[in-house]
Protein backbone atom coordinates (compact mmCIF):
# COMPACT_ATOMS: atom_id res chain seq x y z
CA UNK A 1 0.00 0.00 0.00
CA UNK A 2 2.79 2.40 0.89
CA UNK A 3 4.63 1.78 -2.38
CA UNK A 4 1.46 2.47 -4.43
CA UNK A 5 0.88 5.74 -2.57
CA UNK A 6 4.45 6.85 -3.26
CA UNK A 7 4.12 5.91 -6.94
CA UNK A 8 0.91 7.93 -7.26
CA UNK A 9 2.54 10.91 -5.57
CA UNK A 10 5.45 10.83 -8.02
CA UNK A 11 3.15 10.68 -11.05
CA UNK A 12 1.00 13.56 -9.80
CA UNK A 13 4.12 15.61 -9.05
CA UNK A 14 5.44 15.05 -12.56
CA UNK A 15 2.18 16.24 -14.11
CA UNK A 16 2.13 19.29 -11.83
CA UNK A 17 5.74 20.07 -12.75
CA UNK A 18 5.12 20.07 -16.50
CA UNK A 19 2.04 22.27 -16.46
CA UNK A 20 2.85 24.80 -13.73
CA UNK A 21 6.53 25.73 -14.07
CA UNK A 22 6.06 28.36 -16.82
CA UNK A 23 4.54 30.72 -14.26
CA UNK A 24 7.63 30.88 -12.05
CA UNK A 25 10.16 32.07 -14.61
CA UNK A 26 11.65 35.26 -13.22
CA UNK A 27 13.55 36.38 -16.36
CA UNK A 28 12.09 34.67 -19.46
CA UNK A 29 14.49 33.63 -22.19
CA UNK A 30 17.76 34.28 -20.35
CA UNK A 31 20.10 32.47 -17.97
CA UNK A 32 23.75 32.68 -16.96
CA UNK A 33 26.20 30.08 -15.71
CA UNK A 34 25.30 27.58 -18.43
CA UNK A 35 28.43 25.55 -17.63
CA UNK A 36 26.40 24.23 -14.68
CA UNK A 37 24.60 22.10 -17.28
CA UNK A 38 27.71 20.89 -19.09
CA UNK A 39 27.96 17.11 -18.90
CA UNK A 40 30.70 15.43 -16.86
CA UNK A 41 30.39 12.07 -18.63
CA UNK A 42 29.53 10.51 -22.00
CA UNK A 43 26.71 8.08 -21.22
CA UNK A 44 24.08 10.69 -20.42
CA UNK A 45 24.78 12.97 -23.44
CA UNK A 46 24.49 9.99 -25.80
CA UNK A 47 21.01 9.32 -24.35
CA UNK A 48 19.86 12.97 -24.67
CA UNK A 49 20.61 13.41 -20.95
CA UNK A 50 17.54 11.37 -19.93
CA UNK A 51 19.11 10.60 -16.55
CA UNK A 52 16.47 11.87 -14.11
CA UNK A 53 15.27 8.32 -13.42
CA UNK A 54 18.55 6.42 -13.94
CA UNK A 55 20.64 5.24 -11.00
CA UNK A 56 23.56 3.30 -12.41
CA UNK A 57 26.72 5.43 -12.23
CA UNK A 58 28.41 8.60 -11.01
CA UNK A 59 26.95 10.66 -13.88
CA UNK A 60 23.72 10.81 -11.86
CA UNK A 61 25.41 13.39 -9.63
CA UNK A 62 24.76 16.02 -12.30
CA UNK A 63 21.24 15.05 -13.39
CA UNK A 64 19.60 13.74 -10.21
CA UNK A 65 21.83 13.21 -7.16
CA UNK A 66 19.37 10.62 -5.81
CA UNK A 67 20.61 8.32 -8.60
CA UNK A 68 23.91 7.86 -6.76
CA UNK A 69 22.14 5.26 -4.60
CA UNK A 70 22.42 2.81 -7.51
CA UNK A 71 26.20 2.54 -7.15
CA UNK A 72 27.40 -0.68 -5.56
CA UNK A 73 31.10 0.13 -5.74
CA UNK A 74 33.24 3.25 -5.86
CA UNK A 75 33.55 4.77 -9.32
CA UNK A 76 35.67 7.45 -10.98
CA UNK A 77 35.32 8.90 -14.48
CA UNK A 78 37.63 11.19 -16.47
CA UNK A 79 36.16 13.06 -19.42
CA UNK A 80 37.24 15.28 -22.30
CA UNK A 81 35.07 17.05 -24.87
CA UNK A 82 35.72 19.23 -27.90
CA UNK A 83 33.25 21.21 -30.00
CA UNK A 84 33.42 22.29 -33.63
CA UNK A 85 33.77 25.90 -32.45
CA UNK A 86 37.17 25.02 -30.89
CA UNK A 87 35.75 25.08 -27.38
CA UNK A 88 36.79 22.28 -25.04
CA UNK A 89 36.16 20.90 -21.58
CA UNK A 90 37.65 18.39 -19.16
CA UNK A 91 36.15 16.82 -16.07
CA UNK A 92 36.60 14.27 -13.31
CA UNK A 93 33.91 12.78 -11.07
CA UNK A 94 34.05 10.33 -8.18
CA UNK A 95 31.47 8.60 -5.97
CA UNK A 96 31.70 6.02 -3.20
CA UNK A 97 28.95 4.17 -1.28
CA UNK A 98 29.27 4.46 2.52
CA UNK A 99 27.29 3.46 5.58
CA UNK A 100 25.66 6.91 5.67
CA UNK A 101 24.81 7.01 1.96
CA UNK A 102 26.64 7.55 -1.31
CA UNK A 103 28.97 10.54 -1.46
CA UNK A 104 30.08 12.02 -4.77
CA UNK A 105 32.18 14.91 -6.01
CA UNK A 106 33.12 16.36 -9.40
CA UNK A 107 35.28 19.06 -10.92
CA UNK A 108 35.01 20.47 -14.42
CA UNK A 109 36.86 22.97 -16.61
CA UNK A 110 35.53 24.71 -19.72
CA UNK A 111 37.41 26.87 -22.24
CA UNK A 112 35.38 28.65 -24.93
CA UNK A 113 38.44 29.24 -27.12
CA UNK A 114 40.56 32.25 -27.99
CA UNK A 115 39.93 35.55 -29.73
CA UNK A 116 41.96 38.62 -30.67
CA UNK A 117 41.07 42.02 -29.24
CA UNK A 118 42.57 45.46 -28.91
CA UNK A 119 43.05 46.58 -25.30
CA UNK A 120 42.74 50.12 -23.92
CA UNK A 121 46.37 50.80 -24.87
CA UNK A 122 45.75 49.93 -28.52
CA UNK A 123 47.66 46.64 -28.27
CA UNK A 124 46.33 43.58 -30.10
CA UNK A 125 46.13 40.63 -27.73
CA UNK A 126 44.92 37.04 -27.87
CA UNK A 127 42.75 36.17 -24.89
CA UNK A 128 40.55 33.32 -23.71
CA UNK A 129 36.95 34.25 -24.45
CA UNK A 130 35.59 32.40 -21.42
CA UNK A 131 37.05 30.05 -18.82
CA UNK A 132 34.95 28.25 -16.22
CA UNK A 133 35.87 26.12 -13.22
CA UNK A 134 33.11 24.08 -11.58
CA UNK A 135 33.17 22.07 -8.35
CA UNK A 136 30.32 19.92 -7.06
CA UNK A 137 29.72 17.70 -4.02
CA UNK A 138 26.67 15.53 -3.41
CA UNK A 139 25.08 12.97 -1.10
CA UNK A 140 22.31 10.42 -1.60
CA UNK A 141 20.55 7.88 0.60
CA UNK A 142 18.09 5.08 -0.16
CA UNK A 143 15.15 4.00 2.01
CA UNK A 144 13.26 0.70 2.12
CA UNK A 145 9.71 1.93 1.44
CA UNK A 146 10.28 5.55 0.48
CA UNK A 147 11.96 7.32 -2.45
CA UNK A 148 15.73 7.68 -2.50
CA UNK A 149 16.81 11.26 -1.79
CA UNK A 150 19.86 13.16 -3.03
CA UNK A 151 21.25 16.68 -2.73
CA UNK A 152 24.28 18.48 -4.11
CA UNK A 153 26.00 21.88 -3.95
CA UNK A 154 28.02 23.60 -6.72
CA UNK A 155 30.44 26.49 -7.04
CA UNK A 156 31.11 27.94 -10.49
CA UNK A 157 33.89 30.45 -11.19
CA UNK A 158 33.67 32.21 -14.57
CA UNK A 159 36.19 34.54 -16.22
CA UNK A 160 35.33 36.51 -19.36
CA UNK A 161 38.03 37.85 -21.68
CA UNK A 162 40.64 37.50 -18.93
CA UNK A 163 39.17 40.71 -17.50
CA UNK A 164 35.91 40.16 -15.64
CA UNK A 165 35.01 37.30 -13.32
CA UNK A 166 32.09 36.12 -11.21
CA UNK A 167 31.23 33.28 -8.84
CA UNK A 168 27.91 31.43 -8.76
CA UNK A 169 26.50 29.13 -6.09
CA UNK A 170 23.90 26.52 -6.98
CA UNK A 171 22.15 23.50 -5.52
CA UNK A 172 20.36 20.36 -6.70
CA UNK A 173 17.77 18.16 -5.01
CA UNK A 174 16.13 15.00 -6.32
CA UNK A 175 14.22 11.86 -5.52
CA UNK A 176 13.90 8.46 -7.20
CA UNK A 177 11.57 5.53 -6.62
CA UNK A 178 11.18 2.07 -8.15
CA UNK A 179 7.60 0.83 -8.54
CA UNK A 180 8.41 -2.56 -10.06
CA UNK A 181 11.40 -4.58 -11.24
CA UNK A 182 13.57 -2.69 -13.70
CA UNK A 183 11.55 0.50 -13.33
CA UNK A 184 12.49 3.88 -11.86
CA UNK A 185 10.73 7.24 -11.43
CA UNK A 186 12.63 10.44 -10.77
CA UNK A 187 12.05 14.11 -9.94
CA UNK A 188 14.80 16.75 -9.75
CA UNK A 189 15.23 20.47 -9.22
CA UNK A 190 18.61 21.49 -10.63
CA UNK A 191 20.81 24.59 -10.48
CA UNK A 192 18.72 26.73 -8.17
CA UNK A 193 20.39 29.62 -6.37
CA UNK A 194 21.09 33.37 -6.46
CA UNK A 195 21.78 35.23 -9.72
CA UNK A 196 25.29 35.31 -11.14
CA UNK A 197 26.52 38.89 -11.51
CA UNK A 198 29.13 40.54 -13.77
CA UNK A 199 29.69 44.19 -12.84
CA UNK A 200 26.15 45.64 -12.68
CA UNK A 201 24.53 42.97 -14.83
CA UNK A 202 22.90 39.96 -13.12
CA UNK A 203 21.54 36.83 -14.79
CA UNK A 204 19.49 34.04 -13.19
CA UNK A 205 20.99 30.57 -13.03
CA UNK A 206 19.94 27.87 -15.54
CA UNK A 207 17.41 26.35 -13.14
CA UNK A 208 15.60 23.23 -14.37
CA UNK A 209 12.69 21.14 -13.13
CA UNK A 210 12.63 17.59 -14.51
CA UNK A 211 10.60 14.41 -14.17
CA UNK A 212 11.61 11.09 -15.67
CA UNK A 213 10.84 7.41 -15.98
CA UNK A 214 13.13 4.56 -17.04
CA UNK A 215 12.65 0.86 -17.69
CA UNK A 216 15.18 -1.93 -18.18
CA UNK A 217 14.03 -4.82 -20.39
CA UNK A 218 16.04 -7.96 -19.77
CA UNK A 219 16.48 -9.84 -23.03
CA UNK A 220 18.69 -12.85 -23.60
CA UNK A 221 21.66 -13.72 -21.45
CA UNK A 222 23.93 -10.68 -21.05
CA UNK A 223 21.64 -8.55 -23.19
CA UNK A 224 19.33 -5.77 -22.06
CA UNK A 225 17.55 -2.70 -23.38
CA UNK A 226 17.16 0.51 -21.38
CA UNK A 227 14.53 3.08 -22.33
CA UNK A 228 14.24 6.44 -20.53
CA UNK A 229 12.12 9.56 -20.94
CA UNK A 230 12.42 12.99 -19.30
CA UNK A 231 10.07 15.95 -19.36
CA UNK A 232 11.26 19.27 -18.01
CA UNK A 233 11.27 23.03 -17.88
CA UNK A 234 14.28 25.35 -18.07
CA UNK A 235 12.62 27.87 -15.81
CA UNK A 236 14.44 31.11 -16.54
CA UNK A 237 14.68 30.46 -20.28
CA UNK A 238 10.93 29.79 -20.69
CA UNK A 239 11.86 26.51 -22.35
CA UNK A 240 10.00 23.19 -21.97
CA UNK A 241 11.28 19.96 -23.49
CA UNK A 242 10.88 16.21 -23.81
CA UNK A 243 13.86 13.86 -24.17
CA UNK A 244 13.98 10.17 -25.04
CA UNK A 245 17.08 8.02 -24.62
CA UNK A 246 17.89 4.36 -25.11
CA UNK A 247 20.74 1.93 -24.62
CA UNK A 248 21.13 -1.58 -25.99
CA UNK A 249 23.90 -3.55 -24.31
CA UNK A 250 25.25 -6.98 -25.13
CA UNK A 251 28.29 -8.61 -23.58
CA UNK A 252 30.74 -5.72 -23.10
CA UNK A 253 29.39 -3.36 -25.77
CA UNK A 254 26.66 -0.70 -25.53
CA UNK A 255 24.95 1.34 -28.24
CA UNK A 256 23.09 4.52 -27.25
CA UNK A 257 20.67 6.88 -28.99
CA UNK A 258 18.82 9.96 -27.83
CA UNK A 259 16.65 12.79 -29.06
CA UNK A 260 15.50 16.01 -27.38
CA UNK A 261 12.69 18.17 -28.70
CA UNK A 262 11.57 21.54 -27.37
CA UNK A 263 7.87 22.12 -26.95
CA UNK A 264 6.02 24.75 -28.98
CA UNK A 265 5.90 27.35 -26.20
CA UNK A 266 9.69 27.49 -26.02
CA UNK A 267 11.29 30.74 -27.20
CA UNK A 268 14.71 29.17 -27.88
CA UNK A 269 14.49 25.93 -29.83
CA UNK A 270 17.19 23.43 -28.99
CA UNK A 271 16.19 20.19 -30.73
CA UNK A 272 19.09 17.80 -30.96
CA UNK A 273 20.01 14.20 -31.80
CA UNK A 274 22.74 12.24 -30.02
CA UNK A 275 24.48 8.90 -30.43
CA UNK A 276 27.16 7.04 -28.53
CA UNK A 277 28.78 3.78 -27.69
CA UNK A 278 30.57 2.16 -24.78
CA UNK A 279 32.98 -0.68 -24.09
CA UNK A 280 33.37 -2.46 -20.77
CA UNK A 281 36.39 -4.59 -19.87
CA UNK A 282 36.74 -5.82 -16.29
CA UNK A 283 36.43 -2.83 -13.97
CA UNK A 284 37.17 -0.30 -16.72
CA UNK A 285 34.90 1.28 -19.32
CA UNK A 286 35.32 3.63 -22.25
CA UNK A 287 32.38 5.74 -23.44
CA UNK A 288 31.91 8.06 -26.41
CA UNK A 289 29.10 10.44 -27.35
CA UNK A 290 28.41 12.69 -30.31
CA UNK A 291 25.87 15.50 -30.11
CA UNK A 292 24.40 16.76 -33.37
CA UNK A 293 22.58 20.06 -32.81
CA UNK A 294 20.55 22.31 -35.06
CA UNK A 295 23.20 25.03 -34.75
CA UNK A 296 27.00 24.89 -35.10
CA UNK A 297 27.72 23.49 -31.66
CA UNK A 298 28.16 19.79 -32.42
CA UNK A 299 30.50 18.14 -29.95
CA UNK A 300 32.40 14.94 -29.22
CA UNK A 301 33.01 13.62 -25.73
CA UNK A 302 35.11 10.71 -24.47
CA UNK A 303 35.06 9.33 -20.93
CA UNK A 304 37.24 6.75 -19.21
CA UNK A 305 35.78 5.14 -16.09
CA UNK A 306 36.86 2.71 -13.36
CA UNK A 307 35.05 0.88 -10.57
CA UNK A 308 36.85 -0.55 -7.56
Amino acid sequence: MMRNDVKSLLLLSAIYLLFTTPSIASSPGRAGGLTLRRSMGSRAPAMAETYTAINRDVESLQYNPAGLTGLKRAEIILGYARGFAEDKSASAAFAVPTSIGCIGSAIGYYDAGEAELVDTNGVLRTVHVQQDLLWQIGWAHSYAHFPSVGVSAKILRTELGEAESATAFAGDIGIQHSAWKGNNFGLALLNFGPDVKFLDEADPLPTSLKAGISQVFQMQTRQQFLLATDIGRNVNEAQSFISVGSEYSFNSIAIRLGYRIDLKDSENKDNRFSVGTGFHVGNARLDYSFLLADELDDSHKVTLGFQF
